[in-house]
């Protein structure tokens, strides 16, 4: 596109705005493009070792290509100018020049740019000069003019606003942002410009335009951050300094936009950098010259109060950074401005300028917060705020706000302080004792005790391995826990829980001591102590929630019960004083008992506990005085609160148990209500009593809500909606005063102006606005924790707007306490720790508000969760009382807004819940909501708006779910309805709330209504300039298409265009001209709406994004595009959002990736440290360490763009991003490691790269041992310029060696990646390795490829590193995850295993480095990296010597990590795994078993404990275990050990096994008793630790079968028989219901049948193993391992159907009638295997027509036969009558594959063995003569040579007498032929038949003989060694009837032979030896006396000549020799 076409397009266009747009969105993503080109190209170089600096990319966009898009530029500016300048003025318009295009325009520029710098950086200057020169109105720039036009030479300055001007000026803030120090020069031009337009801009309010007037004051903001100061002269800064005065005395008018302000108050740190003075004068001067802007910035509004703050932020820095103040006078100033000003504002302001001025700090000096620095600054802080009058003196409600300030505080530093120095300041806390238990130090106590709670979280065991610091720790806290202070008391109490969470060995000897004194002090008759007392009880039932029955035994807790059920016992209410107490410390500690995590034990104890309950609650104990009935109603609310607690346990709430409650909470609040004494004391208990009652009912809520009593809902309806409660508010006499002196002030606007808003209520200081619930934080409603559904017991808030997300601010929680009249504190309702545990109060807040505004939230929530459930007649009544209170006029209007609130929230609650449950709405219910919901006030209150809109269309469901006629009725009505109010009503909000309402009613029944008719009507209500209907009708728009998931392209395309258009029109958004409307949209930001609806049109369009129109795809990109020129971080968020929505349906061509990698990157650098950012453009191109804080923290940045990885990660397109940004994932994890995105994202991409890039094991092993330091050095560096350009000192030298400058990079170089070939040749040679507590240091210079000093994230931990500053706990035990999970990767990679292999020594240390460390996680995740190298490995041989295992030369490091598992304090969830390895190890055969000494002592030191049954405690090493739950856990796992040596040792482990069977047996038979006796009883919650474990009772039941195999007498020793047997069945039962449960887990199925079959071998089998329930289950398991098992498991489940046959028969063959009523049982095993056969050869089954060439695998064949083998065996066993019909199945069988077997597939050996048996065991001769007779003509025609014989043979060999003299002659001439084919079996054949004495055998070898022989023809086929061969086996066989003639025969066979072949000789010789062996002398005779003697000669020649021969064999020499 050329100048001259951008130009006549603009004039051709009908909307220059969206063409303007398109053009520019079209420019910035070819530079997109282009960048990532020219960086691919300079990695190229880089990688080639190019030094080129100036190389074109080889893509079009050269040098000409740039200048030509920058020329394009240049000609929009002179369409502009032309526009301007050369337009008549009644002709001009430059209406397109809109904000949104004029941002769109600077970013193209600035990009475009910073593409042109490396070749024309001269272009910064010229574009900078020419918009300054436009902006200053100084000249134009030359353009080309129609000849009728004359250029202007000089322009008139009038300083008016100019969309030209407005141009020029964003411009040039963006880039001077980015080129601030080149421009220098142009700055008081430009700075003169400003002034003149301001100054223009204030004469006249006329002039005034409002998003001018900020980009000026933004302009000014730019030149001052990034250009050189010595330009601005101090002329300006006073210039500037009038103007900022100006603002804070207007800005609580309509004068100047709340944006202008803090704008320029964002400026105001230069107009304080004056002052000389120094410290302490200094403070005073500071104190008084910022007091204006500290009073106006920090109370006008959140957006000023945030710059303000960060404005004295950076005058204090400055200060601080030239010397002239310290850091203590730095938070003096702050302190003095916290306690001398009531207000919160001012508060909240300076807790928010602290945490900038501690970041500016830390950029500065990474020291600054190392060691115990951090602990002095809050100490400071805290002496300095809490030790102050103003402070202490005040209320609990208003201190208990600082402490929470002081909390959140501590939780933003926390993450910057590095782990040593944590734990420093932990060991500084209680060393110097700043813990003070005085009154007058109660707050700062509260302070620290909050701050050791949160490091305590951070730190976990890892806090200090100091024994006497954890002495001395628990020490102070329980001394205060025991406190006389209540405060101090309970909040200790909550940091000792914290601290025995993390230590629970130390949990009994706590309670132990604690139940002894309170024990003592209860039986003493006086000076009872009631807050010792009541300390000490809150130490027991606080902690029973967390007594782990591994660390605290049940019959301590059975003592603690009893201590308190006996006192209760007694039956009466005590109201003497001493009683009272005791009384109210029994009720909390059984409170407590509540908590424990039994229900065995609170079952047991329901009776009792109900006597108690019915005791107090219901018998009416009298009084005498208010005093007495004070205590009667305190004990009453803790015996409540009890039954409260005892509720939480959901398995014990029934209906008869929720009756029963219900009738206790009647007769209390019958009680109540007869009372007649009144006063405050009495009220409050009264008020406490009914808050119980509410909660209780809560909890049973599911059981009394169809029938709930009415009058009681009555009484609930008015806690919140009475008109005539909460009606003023509370206020001091100088309030009243001051109150009185502003009415008079006040006129008419100003009174309306003071009507009560949503705000206000908020806001107010009375601590409870007029009776309004708590649950309203921000835009969001949230909801009570505590309901009886444990699922929804941590609930989220209900986002009312979706589209705002404040919360995640990182100052939210500051900016929300300002709208919480009522702060939530522990003291309110300590009791909250008791019947809540660890769930907080509500959504938002942690403890309860005060009780009469939990009373309130207790009553709605009963009112929503009651209502939908009543009667209609009921309904009515209860809302008609509501209506009138809605209503009432004895009210005042603050009251009202409260009532209404309340209303809308809990009748929207109640209606969901309808909604939920599928509940219709009757219609005249209906119409009375919508009559309620229509009265109330919405003016002013976009909360209630959406809440009631949503109750319109859940009620318009509703009502049309009940109705008759299905129709719909109702919901068209109120559409039609809310149309029509839009059309005749101008009230902006009554207008919001009805096009809400449209949506909201298709919300809740989208099918039935008419989607595009609402859009369209919603469409024209955005419109709508008004900035509320504008920025709510979008909402609507939005809401609608959130739930319509099937959208027309076309609709959605009008969608986008519309939403573009009004992106682009000023009139809408936060660039409207109007100061209001500013405000307003700062606030709910329109543009943000407008983004969020594309987000949701690319939710619902998915893939069909590309089929909008061409217009509508431009518009929805260009809206995206839109988002990322704004400074509002949700905006680049949601655009995030879209963008991977795009990518996630593979649309990547819609956005360029290179474009989104930047905005990620930047926004994830610029997201490290915290604070507020600029409101500039936010130009995600310009370098973030340009500004401290580029953008204002948001806690969900992290998350959301490492959620956007993830999903780059699965579409592979995140390989070069990872590169860029994986510095600053491992900075992330080190500091905020609870980020568990960062980590998902690593190990998605380690496991997709780990086998090409094999650097990654050497990056997290360097990671491990690299000091903290190390890590976060180059992000200090990397703001070491900004320092310099704003001449701050940096305070610390960073180490700038070119070295350590490679450490942390974030490229990856290719050169320093392993080498596979350098892996693959290793030699494994290693040096030594050094491992030394937490540290590793290897300096290893062995060949294997490890040497990554230069990779890409090697951090150097050279032995040279003298930091002790190592990474924190929590992000080396992600590193560890990682690295764990890589070395599991060698299980799937064996070029992974292999490289792996050669850092084999590496990997030891890090498991040694691991399971040292006293952090439970990071010890069990060592454990397990052991384990697994020891699976891995054990096979793996060393390199130099292949006899021995490669970890052999590691066992020391081994044992050593093996060992630490067992010292003291060990968790037994430590313990138990490293049993476990240490048997594994053991059996590796890695070692030999006596070199492992010191670890078969521990094993049989644990059997040693075991054994010894008066043991109260194991002791393994150093470790005892004393509880019954963590010994019945350790017995059961030292068991396990045993067994796994038993099942997987060697010869040399069994025999030192099998030294301890004796002792093992019977503990492994009691263990398996008992996991079987708890597993099948009746006890709901089973504690077996096996039932949790299964592999370790399945590891015993195999450990049993090897002993039943191989030592069954030993097992008969232990057991009776009958026992045994018993035994048997139970472990037979388990294995098959294991069977049962895991087919689909492989492993774990082939170990059960292991081990089923081991136990089978048993042979003790009984009856019960058959009974027909338990077989058939047992066949249908084994039937479905048939169908769907591996191979294994098929010959698994052969071999135990072979033993349960075995069985079978054997128990049963003896009696006849149990026989065959068993039968059937043991055909359906048959019945199995015969289903095996056929699925292996599916022709044999009878109506199969199947191919029958199916071509068997050796397990297959192999499978087969053993099959028919065991059949032909076990059917052999029967009776007859059952051994002829199997015999006769089984050869019919036999039949079929006989048949079906050929020549190519031969089946015919898979049944011979099976054939065998059956002629072998068959008693009716009939059965083989059929079988012979049916397979017959197959053996003679069909069978292969072989097959056929070997068949024929069988019959031969079982003395077959049915043969015709045709198959004997056919069988000869077969075997004949087979000597040629496998003599081996012919041979065979024949010597069975001469060797046996077979019907047929004599005729058939004779016939052989005879042709083999005799036959020349046959002979001639025959070897002569076959043919001597025979003829030896027939003179044999014949010797033994004539031996003579036999022996004769032979010899003058052998002559023929030697006449016909010269050289038979040799081989006659060996076989006349033979036959001469038969009987030498009678031979001798035959040779003498019968031979011819020709042929004797010849014979004894053939003699001679083989004695002649050396070679022959000796054995036949000495024969031969003496035969002759």
């Amino acid at each position: 596109m050329d100048s001259e076409n951008i130009e006549s397009k603009l004039n051709n266009c009908a909307n220059k705005k969206q063409c303007l747009m398109a053009i520019l969105t079209s420019v910035l993503e070819k530079l997109y493009k282009y960048q990532d080109e020219d960086e691919i190209i300079e990695e190229e170089q880089a990688a080639t070792g190019s030094n080129s600096t100036k190389s074109p990319p080889a893509t079009d966009f050269t040098e000409k290509s740039l200048n030509k898009l920058y020329s394009q530029l240049i000609e929009i500016l002179s369409y502009a100018v032309k526009q301007q300048y050369y337009v008549n003025i009644k002709e001009r318009d430059m209406s397109f020049m809109t904000r949104q295009i004029q941002l769109q325009f600077s970013q193209t520029l600035t990009t475009l740019l910073t593409s042109l710098y490396k070749y024309s950086p001269g272009k910064v200057y010229d574009s900078s000069m020419l918009f300054s020169n436009i902006f200053c109105e100084e000249k134009l720039p030359d353009i080309e003019l129609d000849s009728n036009k004359k250029k202007i030479s000089k322009i008139k300055k009038n300083y008016q606003y100019t969309e030209l001007k407005h141009l020029c000026a964003v411009s040039l803030i963006s880039i001077i942002e980015c080129y601030g120090e080149e421009l220098s020069s142009l700055i008081p031009l430009i700075l003169n410009g400003i002034f003149k337009n301001l100054k223009k801009m204030d004469e006249k309010i006329k002039y005034f335009h409002c998003p001018y007037a900020i980009d000026l004051m933004k302009l000014l903001r730019a030149i001052i951050h990034n250009c050189d100061s010595n330009f601005i002269k101090p002329d300006f800064i006073r210039s500037f300094h009038k103007i900022y005065k100006d603002c804070l005395v207007g800005v609580n008018t309509d004068r100047y936009p709340i944006e202008f302000v803090s704008t320029a108050i964002d400026l105001a740190h230069i107009v304080h950098y004056e002052h000389t003075a120094k410290h302490g004068h200094l403070v005073e001067e500071l104190f008084v010259d910022l007091m204006t802007d500290i009073d106006v910035g920090f109370k006008t509004c959140a957006e000023t109060r945030l710059k303000t703050a960060k404005m004295v932020s950076y005058v204090l820095f400055h200060y601080k950074n030239i010397g002239s103040l310290r850091v203590t006078e730095v938070l003096a100033f702050y302190s003095k401005y916290f306690t001398n000003f009531s207000s919160r504002e001012i508060k909240i302001g300076c807790i928010e300028s602290i945490v900038q001025f501690f970041m500016l700090n830390l950029v500065a000096d990474p020291n600054f917060l190392k060691e115990v620095n951090y602990l002095k600054y809050l100490n400071f802080l805290n002496t300095s705020v809490f030790g102050h009058l103003n402070i202490s003196t005040q209320k609990l409600d208003l201190t208990s706000r600082y402490l929470d300030y002081f909390d959140h505080l501590n939780s933003l530093i926390l993450p910057y302080i590095s782990e040593s120095s944590k734990k420093l300041i932990i060991a500084q806390i209680f060393e110097k004792k700043l813990l003070k238990d005085t009154a007058e130090n109660l707050n700062q106590t509260l302070v620290y005790l909050g701050f050791t709670k949160r490091l305590l979280k951070d730190l976990s065991t890892s806090f200090s391995n100091d024994d006497q610091f954890i002495v001395l720790f628990r020490q102070q806290l329980l001394k205060l826990c025991k406190s006389k202070n209540f405060q101090i008391r309970i909040e200790s109490n909550v940091l000792l829980k914290e601290f025995l969470r993390i230590f629970p060995d130390l949990l009994t000897e706590v309670l132990e001591s604690s139940l002894t004194v309170l024990d003592s002090n209860f039986s003493a008759v006086d000076n009872f102590d009631f807050a010792t007392n009541h300390g000490y009880s809150m130490l027991i039932a606080n902690f029973m929630e967390i007594a782990d029955k591994d660390y605290v035994s049940s019959d301590l807790v059975m003592k603690i019960t009893l201590f308190a059920t006996s006192y209760l016992k007694k039956g009466t209410l005590s109201i003497g004083t001493t009683s009272y107490y005791k009384e109210l410390i029994t009720w909390i500690i059984l409170t407590g008992l509540m908590n424990y995590k039994d229900k065995n034990f609170l079952k047991m104890q329901k009776s009792q506990l109900f006597l108690f309950w019915k005791n107090v609650l219901t018998n009416s104990t009298t009084y005498n005085n208010e005093d007495e009935l004070y205590k009667i109603l305190e004990i009453r609310n803790h015996a409540l609160t009890c039954l409260l607690a005892y509720l939480n346990n959901e398995d014990l709430v029934d209906k008869e148990t929720a009756r029963e409650v219900s009738q206790l909470l009647s007769k209390c609040s019958s009680f109540n209500n007869q009372l007649t004494t009144k006063s405050k004391t009495i009220d409050n208990a009264l008020l406490y009593n009914e808050h119980r009652i509410l909660q209780v009912y809560l909890k049973i809520k599911n059981y009394v809500k169809h029938d709930f009593n009415s009058v009681i809902l009555i009484l609930i309806l008015k806690n919140f909606s009475d008109p005539n409660l909460y009606k003023e508010m509370t206020s001091s006499v100088l309030e009243s005063i001051k109150a009185l002196n502003e009415k008079k002030k006040r006129n008419a606007n100003v009174e309306e102006a003071n009507l009560p808003t949503l705000t206000k209520l908020l806001r107010s200081d009375d601590g409870f606005a007029y009776g309004l619930t708590s649950l309203v934080s921000g835009n969001n409603v949230g909801r009570l924790c505590q309901i009886s559904n444990a699922k929804e017991r941590n609930v989220e808030a209900i986002k009312v707007v979706n589209w705002i997300n404040n919360e995640s601010n990182w100052y939210y929680q500051f900016e929300d306490d300002l709208l919480r009249p009522s702060p939530n504190v522990l003291s309110y309702d300590y009791l909250i720790l008791l019947y809540n545990g660890s769930s907080p109060y509500s959504s938002f807040e942690k403890y309860s508000p005060k009780i009469t505004t939990s009373l309130i939230n207790y009553s709605m929530d009963i009112f929503s969760e009651i209502l939908p459930f009543l009667n209609d007649k009921i309904q009515f009544s209860v809302l008609e009382s509501l209506n009138s209170f809605m209503v009432s006029k004895n009210s005042t209007p603050e009251r009202l807004m409260a009532i209404a609130l309340n209303t809308c929230i809990a009748l929207n609650n109640a209606l969901l819940i309808a909604y939920k449950h599928n509940i219709g709405l009757d219609s005249l219910v209906g119409r009375l909501l919508l009559e309620m919901i229509k009265t109330m006030d919405i003016r002013d209150n976009e909360l209630l708006i959406k809440i009631n809109a949503d109750s319109v269309g859940l009620l318009s469901a509703l009502v049309d779910k009940k109705a008759k006629e299905k129709n719909n009725a109702f919901g068209l009505e109120n559409i039609n309805i809310c149309i029509k109010n839009i059309v005749d009503n101008e009230d902006c909000f009554f207008r919001v709330f009805n096009g809400l309402s449209l949506a909201s009613i298709y919300k809740y029944n989208p099918q039935f209504y008419f989607f595009n008719s609402i859009v369209e009507i919603l469409k024209q209500l955005s419109s709508d300039p008004h900035p509320v209907v504008h920025t709510w009708s979008l909402d609507a728009l939005a809401l609608l298409l959130t739930n319509h998931t099937v959208v027309d392209a076309t609709v959605l395309s009008d969608i986008a265009i519309h939403l573009e258009t009004l992106l682009l029109d000023d009139k809408y958004g936060s660039y409207t001209d109007t100061t209001w409307k500013c405000d307003y949209y700062l606030k709910y930001n329109s543009n943000l709406t407008i983004l969020y609806t594309t987000k949701v049109l690319s939710d619902i369009a998915g893939p069909g994004i590309l089929d909008l129109s061409r217009a509508g795809l431009t518009s929805f990109k260009n809206c995206t595009y839109a988002s990322l020129n704004d400074f509002n971080v949700y905006k680049k968020l949601i655009s995030l959002d879209i963008f991977k929505n795009m990518f996630t349906f593979k649309m990547d061509g819609v956005f360029p990736l290179p474009m989104i990698s930047k905005l990620a990157k930047w926004l994830l650098n610029s997201s490290v440290f915290i604070g507020c950012g600029t409101n500039e453009t936010s130009n995600f191109m310009i370098d973030s360490t340009k500004q401290f804080f580029p953008i204002t923290t948001c806690k969900i940045v992290i998350g959301c763009i490492y959620d956007f990885y993830e999903q780059l990660i699965r579409l592979d397109k995140f390989s070069l991003m990872f590169k860029e940004v994986e510095y600053m994932t491992w900075v992330l994890l080190s500091w905020k490691s609870n980020n568990e995105s960062v980590l998902v994202v690593v190990n998605d991409w380690i496991s997709r790269t780990y086998e090409n890039d094999l650097s990654w094991f050497e990056k997290l092993y360097q990671l491990i041992n690299t000091s903290e330091n190390k890590i976060l050095s180059r992000l200090y560096r990397r703001y070491d310029k900004l320092l310099k350009d704003k001449n701050i000192k940096i305070i610390v030298e960073r180490d700038t060696k070119v070295e350590e400058e490679k450490s942390i990079s974030e490229g990856q170089n290719h050169e320093n990646r392993v080498d596979i070939k350098a892996v693959e040749d290793n030699d494994g040679n290693n040096n030594g390795n050094n491992i030394n507590g937490n540290n590793i240091n290897s300096n290893n210079n062995s060949n294997n490829g490890n040497n990554n000093s230069n990779n890409s994230m090697a951090i150097n931990a050279s032995d040279n590193d003298t930091s002790k500053d190592f990474i924190g706990w929590r992000f080396k035990y992600k590193l560890l995850i990682l690295l764990n999970n890589l070395v599991h990767f060698s299980q799937d990679s064996s070029r992974y295993h292999l490289f792996l292999f050669s850092r084999l020594d590496k990997v030891v240390q890090i498991a040694f480095l691991a399971s040292a460390m006293n952090v439970t996680e990071v010890r069990e995740l060592g454990i397990d990296i052991l384990g697994f190298i020891l699976s891995e490995f054990k096979k793996e041989k060393d390199e130099s010597n292949p006899h021995i295992s490669c970890l052999l030369q590691h066992q020391a490091q081994i044992t050593s990590a093996i060992m630490p598992a067992f010292s003291r304090n060990t968790p037994i969830s430590v313990i138990m795994p490293a049993l476990e390895v240490l048997s594994q190890f053991i059996y590796s055969e890695v070692a030999p078993l006596p070199s492992l000494e010191k670890l078969t002592n521990v094993l049989v030191n644990c059997l040693v404990e075991l054994s010894l049954k008066s043991n109260d405690s194991i002791k393994i090493v150093d470790v005892s275990v004393k509880t019954e739950s963590s010994r019945k856990k350790l017995r059961l796992v030292i068991l396990d050990a045993w067994a796994q040596l038993k099942i997987n040792g060697n010869e040399e482990v069994q025999k030192f096994v099998d030294q301890y069977l004796s002792g093992l047996i019977p503990l492994w038979i009691i263990a398996l008793r008992e996991y079987a006796m708890e597993k099948y009883s009746f006890v709901s919650e089973k504690n077996s630790y096996m039932i949790t474990l299964p592999d370790t009772w399945l590891n015993l039941v195999d450990a049993v079968g090897c002993v039943a195999e191989n030592n069954y007498d030993l097992l008969c020793s232990c057991l009776s028989m009958s026992d045994l047997q018993s035994f048997m069945f139970v472990l037979y039962a388990e294995c098959m219901e294991s069977l049962m449960k895991n087919f689909e887990n492989p492993l774990k199925k082939t170990k059960v049948l292991q081990a089923l079959h081991k136990i089978l071998q048993c042979h003790v089998l009984s009856g019960p193993f058959f009974e027909d329930d338990i077989h058939h289950e047992c066949v249908n398991i084994l039937e479905r391992l048939v169908l769907t098992g591996s191979k294994t498991d098929k010959m698994q489940v052969v071999e135990i159907i072979t033993d349960l046959s075995k069985a079978f028969i054997a128990e049963f063959s003896a009696s006849e009638s149990a026989f065959l009523s068993g039968v059937d049982n043991l055909y359906e095993l048959f019945r199995i295997l015969f289903l095996i056969v056929s699925n292996i050869l599916p022709f044999i089954k009878e109506e199969s027509n199947l191919n029958s060439e199916i071509e068997l695998n050796d397990f297959d064949f192999a499978l087969t036969k053993k099959i028919f083998g065991l059949l032909a065996d076990l059917s052999a066993s029967l009776p007859a009558e059952f051994r002829l019909d199997l015999f006769s199945c089984l050869l019919f069988i036999a039949t079929k594959i006989i048949a079906n077997s050929t020549e190519a597939y031969d089946y015919v050996a898979i049944v011979l063995p099976m054939m065998k048996t059956i002629f072998q065991k068959n008693e009716n001769k009939d059965l083989v003569g059929n079988f012979y007779n049916a397979i017959k003509f197959n053996i003679f025609n069909d069978l292969p040579l072989e097959s056929g014989v070997v068949t024929f043979m069988i019959f031969v060999s079982n003395n077959f007498a049915e043969f015709t003299e045709k198959d004997l002659d056919w069988f000869c001439n077969k075997v004949l032929s087979l000597l040629n084919e496998n003599e081996v079996i012919a041979m065979q054949i024949i010597k069975s038949l001469s060797n046996n004495d077979y019907y047929a055998g004599d005729l058939i070898l004779k016939n052989i003989i005879n042709k083999g022989l005799l036959d020349n023809n046959v002979a001639a086929d025959i070897t002569a060694s076959t043919l001597c061969e025979l003829m030896y086996i027939f003179v044999e066989s014949r010797a033994k009837i004539n031996f003579d003639s036999a022996i004769l025969l032979g010899l003058l066979y052998f002559d023929k032979l030697c006449e016909t072949h010269s050289e038979m000789g040799a081989i006659v010789r060996p076989w006349l030896t033979k036959m001469a062996s038969l009987d030498i002398s009678r031979f001798q005779e035959v040779v003498k006396n019968k031979l011819p003697p020709e042929v004797r000669e010849r014979m004894k020649q053939i003699i001679k000549d083989g004695i002649s021969k050396p070679d022959e064999d000796e054995k036949d020499k000495i024969q031969l020799k003496s035969f002759t």
